[in-house]
């Protein structure tokens, strides 16, 4: 606990680090790597530090950080969202100290029309950058979803894994998998989902109950992906035939 405690503290310690040091790159067509080359700047600055935590970490606790600090990375390097700021910060250092080197009201005209230009541009390319993002989004990872019970079972539950392929942590606790009744001729219990960051995998049980009430037959549940209360993604279709 207390290792995780530590980690917890070196994570804000370097998302500070990332926001004071993207300033240097101001340009929004700069290098991917550019966020990767901060944070092994980081690494290198700190290593003492943090080589034995990392080092005293379980292999579980080791694949986390990893996780999160390709997360992290992948965030910065696809949203961007710093630039917009770091722009016009720019835009007011450089034509506050160019303005009286220039001569006439033309110039002035012009200049500023460049990088309020500018400014508009890099604003339009985050905001497609960032409409582009697929929000939140699932993988269902379970191949066969063909199951079968004995006729008279009570209650029945199944395996299913889930990965996270989207851009964003499930929302914590307003993230569920529950059965669209439209297309569905049996229920399954409402399943809350853990808020996973993306590319992570979870294993969840789909439980029926009441079973043994049903004929013998073949029976479809139609799971619907629902965060914030919006459907996204395609339906998980599990047939469960009773024998």
């Amino acid at each position: 606990m207390d290792n995780l405690e530590k980690y917890k503290e070196i994570k804000n310690n370097l998302v500070e680090h990332l926001d004071s040091q993207i300033s240097n790159y101001a340009k929004i067509n700069e290098s991917k790597d550019v966020f990767k080359n901060i944070m092994n700047d980081y690494w290198n600055k700190n290593q003492r530090n943090l080589l034995p935590l990392y080092q005293s970490l379980n292999p579980n606790s080791k694949n986390n950080v990893r996780t999160e600090i390709k997360e992290l990375e992948k965030l910065y390097q696809k949203t961007y969202l710093q630039t917009i700021v770091i722009k016009n910060k720019k835009f007011e250092n450089d034509f506050s100290s160019s303005e009286e080197d220039l001569n006439s009201t033309n110039n002035l005209k012009e200049h500023k029309f460049q990088n309020s230009e500018s400014i508009n541009n890099n604003i339009r390319i985050n905001n497609n950058i960032i409409k582009n993002l697929k929000q939140y989004s699932f993988k269902c990872l379970t191949n066969n979803l063909n199951y079968e019970i004995i006729k008279g079972t009570k209650e029945a539950s199944f395996g299913i894994e889930l990965e996270n392929d989207g851009d964003s942590p499930w929302p914590e606790n307003e993230t569920f998998l529950l059965t669209d009744e439209t297309k569905s001729n049996i229920k399954s219990e409402k399943i809350k989902l853990d808020p996973l960051i993306p590319n992570s995998q979870k294993l969840y049980d789909v439980k029926f109950k009441n079973m043994d009430k049903f004929k013998p037959g073949i029976y479809k549940n139609n799971l619907s992906f629902l965060a914030k209360g919006k459907s996204y993604g395609n339906n998980i279709t599990i047939n469960l035939e009773i024998l």
